[in-house]
């Protein structure tokens, strides 16, 4: 009589062997990219600036899965194009790994992945995940050389965006040296980690996962990535501002204590809070715009074009 962990275990057998082209790219792919997975989930846990990575990942899965009915619809057209994708990402991998560059062997992971479906079900499967595919190239940190270009005209910004603001409360006198604040008694630097560019990263991430799944517009879409540079700066700046409040009012030990270790947290919460704000102006405006156009569309339903 066969008992259950029998069935069990012929049912996982034969859904392997029904899948095993897939199961065998999978153990292929986790055999050449192991590594490379391994060492930017690594890079996730430790480095603060890159954990929105596990954000961008969910998130992209979850877009492919909503996907599961436009892609079934599809019809399979394999290409061999997929081929010379998948062994282009190989020299990639191959290059990355040799010149010690974790962004290039990362981004050959995600052309690999490109290529695989290109082979294998064709082009128009990448098409109809044109979206979570590009959305999921955020998960990979940037490459240093473009890191460091964005941080210091970052740092000098938001130090001249803090000094505006100090200057207009008027607490205290201060004066700003290139990325250095000369407080009463203390002088504040900012640095790579006060640049901005973690929560611009995280807040960018934010609002296209926000715009896709939640608005239908392009117009609005497009509008709330626009505003992401102007909004990380900004609190950014705040920031800094209130950091320098806190400073000359309580103490050095206190404002680079527990408050500059949640300072990353606040920023990033309060700029997501100014994007969800923009986000009602933008869907209020295109409320009221649909309004005045239906109006004047009932109003004069037939105008009357003079020659």
């Amino acid at each position: 009589m066969t008992t259950i962990e029998e069935l069990r275990s012929h049912s996982v057998i034969e859904v392997l062997t029904e899948h095993r082209r897939i199961v065998l790219i999978m153990l292929l792919m986790l055999m050449l990219y192991g590594a490379v997975i391994f060492e930017l989930i690594a890079d996730w846990c430790k480095n603060g600036d890159d954990a929105h990575g596990f954000f961008v990942f969910a998130l992209s899965l979850y877009l492919i899965y909503r996907k599961g009915d436009v892609l079934r619809s599809l019809p399979c057209e394999p290409s061999f194009a997929g081929f010379w994708i998948l062994l282009a990402s190989l020299g990639l991998l191959v290059l990355g790994s040799l010149g010690g560059e974790f962004f290039i062997t990362r981004m050959s992971l995600l052309s690999a992945i490109v290529g695989l479906v290109v082979h294998f079900r064709g082009w128009k499967v990448v098409h109809a995940l044109r979206f979570p595919l590009l959305f999921s190239l955020l998960m990979v940190p940037l490459p240093g050389i473009v890191y460091y270009q964005l941080v210091f005209p970052l740092q000098l910004l938001a130090s001249r965006l803090a000094i505006v603001g100090l200057e207009l409360l008027n607490l205290f006198p201060v004066i700003r040296e290139g990325n250095l604040l000369f407080l009463p008694h203390y002088t504040l630097e900012v640095v790579e980690a006060c640049s901005g560019v973690r929560s611009l990263m995280a807040l960018l991430a934010l609002a296209l996962g926000f715009g896709y799944t939640l608005r239908t517009r392009k117009l609005s879409r497009v509008a709330l990535s626009v505003l992401v540079v102007p909004l990380a700066i900004l609190s950014n700046a705040l920031r800094l501002v209130v950091q320098a409040i806190i400073v000359k009012y309580w103490g050095i030990d206190i404002g680079t204590g527990a408050w500059h270790q949640a300072a990353g947290l606040l920023t990033f919460m309060s700029a997501a809070v100014l994007l969800l704000v923009a986000d009602r102006i933008l869907v209020s405006l295109e409320r009221r715009c649909g309004t005045t156009f239906r109006t004047m569309s009932v109003v004069n339903p037939n105008p009357t074009v003079l020659s």
